[in-house]
Order: C-alpha cells, then sequence, then structure tokens
C-alpha cells in the first residue's frame, strides 16, 4: 500500500543521513531499535500471558479475554499458537524494520538540528526538510501502531483501526514522497537522475493501473453524454427526486427528530438525517452497534421504528412517537418499500406539512 511512497523517501533519508551529526544518527537509531524491541517483547508476553491464562482456564475478564483471543486467533495448542505467531511475525519483519529504520532517520533528520554535523559547511537545517521528516515519522509510527495494538469493535479484528489510521498514513506519506522526489531530482544529475527519473515513473505507471481502470465507469458517463461531479448527492436528486426535495424542506424547517426508514450499511438509506443533519430515531443498525459498544443503547428502536410505521392503533403510535421525541415522520421511497405503511392514522392525527409526489411529512408538534 505504501511501497510506492517509501522508496523515493527511504532514498531521500539515507540521503540526507551524511547530513547529520553522529550523535543524531546514533540516537535516531538506537531509539528506534529499542523501541522495536520493546514492543516486540511487550507482544509476546501478551500473547504467552494469554495462551497460559487459556490453559489455565482461569474465570473473569482476563479469562474471558483469553477465550476471546484464542477463539480469534483459531489456536487449537499453545504450540500451534507460537508457531502461527512467529511465523506471522518472521513474515512481517522486513515490512517492520523497514518502517522502524525509516522512523528511526527521520527522527535522526530532526533532532540534527540541534546537533552540530560532522562538517558544518554541509549542514543544513532547511525549515522544509524538518517538515517533511515530521510527516514521515507520525506517518510510520500510524502504521507500525497497527501492528501492536488496535482499537476492538464488534469484529475483534484490527479492520478498522488500519481502515482510518492508514488513511492519515497515506496521505503523509503521499506528501513527504512528492517532496522527497523534487529534492532528489535537484539533488542528482546525468545518468543518476536518469536511472532515478526512470524507476519512479515505472512505479507510478504500475500503481497508475487500478486508477485507470477505476475510471471507466466514469468514462462511460461521459460518453453517454452525462454530467460528471463531484456532488455526491447528485444521484439521489435524480434517482429519488421526490425524496431529496422532502430532505431539502426539512433542512429548512425547525430541527427535530425524524422518524425515518432505519438504514441498511452502505445504501442510500437515512436519506434525511445523512444529507440534513436532522437526527434519526436510529441509523444502520451495523454501523450503531460499533459505534455504541454493542445493541444495548439501541434497544427495542429498529422494532419500534416499524411498528409506528405499521400499526393500526394510534394510542401505540402515539405513546412511541412521544417516547423517541419524534416531530416529524417522513414517508418516502425506501419507507414505503420497507415497511407496510398504515398512513391513515397519520392523516387523521398529524399535520401533513409536505407533499411531493411520492413524498410525504408529518409534524407531530
Amino acid at each position: 500500500m505504501f511501497g510506492f511512497f517509501l522508496i523515493p523517501i527511504f532514498w531521500w533519508l539515507l540521503k540526507r543521513l551524511g547530513l547529520c551529526g553522529k550523535t543524531a544518527r546514533r540516537f535516531g537509531l538506537t531509539a528506534s531499535l529499542a523501541i522495536f524491541c520493546g514492543l516486540s517483547v511487550l507482544e509476546i508476553l501478551a500473547f504467552a500471558g494469554l495462551l497460559l491464562i487459556r490453559v489455565q482456564n482461569i474465570s473473569g475478564t482476563l479469562g474471558m479475554a483469553a477465550e476471546s483471543f484464542v477463539s480469534l486467533q483459531e489456536i487449537s495448542t499453545p504450540e500451534s499458537g507460537f508457531a502461527g505467531f512467529f511465523s506471522r511475525r518472521l513474515n512481517a519483519l522486513p515490512t517492520l524494520l523497514f518502517l522502524f529504520s525509516a522512523a528511526g532517520l527521520a527522527f535522526a533528520l530532526i533532532r540534527q538540528t540541534a546537533e552540530p554535523a560532522d562538517d558544518p559547511e554541509t549542514r543544513t537545517s532547511h525549515p522544509a526538510d524538518v517538515f517533511c521528516a515530521f510527516m514521515i515519522l507520525i506517518a510510520a509510527a500510524l502504521v507500525i501502531f497497527t501492528e501492536f495494538f488496535y482499537l476492538r469493535d464488534l469484529f475483534g479484528t484490527r479492520m478498522n483501526t488500519i481502515f482510518k489510521f492508514y488513511y492519515q498514513a497515506w496521505i503523509l506519506f503521499g506528501l513527504s514522497a512528492a517532496y522527497a522526489c523534487g529534492e532528489l531530482c535537484k539533488s542528482l544529475s546525468g545518468l543518476k537522475k536518469a536511472v532515478f527519473s526512470g524507476i519512479m515513473f515505472l512505479l507510478l505507471a504500475a500503481v497508475m493501473v487500478y486508477p485507470v481502470f477505476c475510471a471507466s465507469g466514469k468514462w462511460n458517463s461521459l460518453v453517454r453524454k452525462q454530467t460528471l461531479t463531484l456532488d455526491g448527492a447528485r444521484y439521489l436528486q435524480t434517482s429519488r427526486k421526490d425524496d431529496w426535495m422532502g430532505a431539502q424542506w426539512l433542512n429548512e424547517a425547525l430541527p427535530g427528530i425524524v422518524l425515518e426508514k432505519v438504514g441498511a450499511s452502505y445504501s442510500g438509506d437515512n436519506l434525511v438525517s445523512t444529507f440534513t443533519g436532522q437526527p434519526a430515531v436510529l441509523g444502520p443498525v451495523g454501523h450503531e452497534s460499533q459505534w455504541r459498544g454493542g445493541y444495548n443503547e439501541i434497544g427495542s428502536r429498529n422494532d419500534d421504528v416499524r411498528r409506528i410505521y405499521e400499526t393500526h392503533n394510534w394510542e401505540t403510535t402515539k405513546e412511541l412517537l412521544d417516547k423517541y421525541n419524534i416531530r416529524y415522520v417522513f414517508i418516502g421511497s425506501s419507507e414505503k418499500s420497507a415497511y407496510n405503511i398504515q398512513e391513515k392514522k397519520f392523516e387523521r392525527n398529524l399535520s401533513r406539512v409536505y407533499q411531493s409526489g411520492g413524498c410525504t411529512i408529518y409534524q407531530v408538534y
């Protein structure tokens, strides 16, 4: 994922290393090695401790953690667990050492501003170099962090931690690589510059394969003379025009909780709360459960939303409307496709404040 960026970054760091004082170089690389060894020892101890707790059948919180860990790692015996652990770490060792080395070199470059260089005439403390080194250090730390720690969610894996942290690392590495390429091109000449430019061109051509094929859908739209746009809501304005107009009306209305279809993950549901900021009774259940640490807080909201739409009994409906302090009842295409809506009760007891095509909005108070 970061290979294209790390090649010019590491090349530039090695070239800049000669401008650093011995103390800075030694301190940066030693600190990096010490952190790597410390984290590795901590990880081995934690791994061994959890396996021991599982083997000893210790109860309580630690026992539950060990049971979850063993199940997640699909460990059958302590021996197979350790074999798998060391096998995975050995496979990842070159990458880890590369990242720790990059972090150490970046730290050395930062520290050299406070240390005398071996040759004072070649010493530089250009702010752009230091800023780039800071970006490299932070990006490497973000990637390294996810190799040893993760924020546990309902999946029990580090997928979401990587997902979020790698975004930041990718941006920082990308900016650093762009600066490194520019600096290297300025410092090289002749055959060396030609070789460097050729290598970077080939690498860039390789990583551009994905965006070229990814853009084929947009290109087809261009061929069909459809308007290309960066507006992520444009598709709703054409495919669900009535719903979109209703959402725009709510965007200008007094704030209040909106009753709308409970969203499915990665869908066009929860249109109102997504594009207006008006809160819904419940968003996508899967993601809500992750954000809130389980289903306890969600409670019966999913069933209650369905009950409000589908029940014939107005007393039950009114009780649930009051329970969630709902101000607006939104009935659009998604709601009609998901629920058997009993709209007559809303017509008899609430004020219809918006009507356009297949979209209707009722106001409770």
